[in-house]
């Protein structure tokens, strides 16, 4: 299996001290479902690799792909890879088949903040949620798994964004409302979203490592099942 994963990570990364290889590399090494997953979309990883030039595109790749090893690992869940959307739309990162017969998209986004100021990830995730709630897909389940680092979690991190995307707009100084585009996008297809998962992943020492929180729309039109909403907020082993 060794073997295996060396040869996997040399033909996506191109070497094996590449930072993605580094990661790559341990996940593999703790999930056959795991190595399984990205044997088979190697190419399109390899393609991914050479285009994240500098370390945020990096990151938000490694960020994509913790989400994606989240998923994998457990083989309730059937589990594919940008698929390519109905033309004019943007897709999910990922579709997975739960039990054969759920379908759950899943979009993954990566918070860039340079500081630990609460205000300030409410904010910046209100502009997430509100531009990433367009790739939620109608007559299914969707969850935006947002990354980002454990000194932001908290658990009314979601619920202020949410609070935050559906307030009345402020009055301009000319008397009139200003409405951005995240804002009237998440008031029109908030119904989509079913769930927002936090998650902070550790990518040292046994590379699974992680803090989750799952925040549950009660306005969702499709609920997360508890099985499915347990699963996503177990804690690493």
């Amino acid at each position: 299996m060794t073997k295996r994963i060396d040869d996997l990570v040399l033909l996506v990364c191109g070497a094996p001290d590449h930072p993605i290889g580094v990661a790559l590399r341990s996940w593999c090494l703790t999930s056959r479902p795991v190595l399984e997953f990205m044997e088979a979309h190697a190419t399109k990883l390899r393609k991914k690799v050479r285009l994240a030039r500098s370390d945020d595109e990096r990151a938000d790749l490694l960020a994509e792909l913790a989400v994606g090893t989240l998923l994998a690992q457990d083989r309730r869940f059937q589990l594919r890879y940008e698929l390519h959307p109905v033309a004019g739309e943007r897709g999910p990162d990922f579709e997975a088949t739960f039990k054969g017969h759920t379908q759950v998209c899943v979009e993954v986004t990566r918070l860039r903040l340079r500081t630990e100021d609460q205000h300030v990830a409410v904010s910046r995730l209100a502009r997430v949620l509100g531009d990433k709630v367009s790739q939620c897909q109608s007559g299914k389940m969707n969850v935006i798994a947002v990354v980002l680092p454990a000194e932001l979690q908290s658990a009314g991190l979601v619920s202020a964004a949410h609070r935050l995307l559906l307030t009345p707009e402020p009055l301009t100084e000319t008397g009139g409302r200003r409405t951005s585009a995240h804002l009237l996008a998440y008031r029109r297809l908030q119904a989509r979203l079913s769930g927002v998962l936090l998650c902070s992943f550790s990518l040292e020492g046994a590379g699974n490592e992680r803090q989750v929180m799952l925040w549950e729309n009660p306005q969702a039109n499709h609920p997360l099942f508890p099985e499915i909403s347990r699963f996503l907020t177990l804690p690493s082993e």
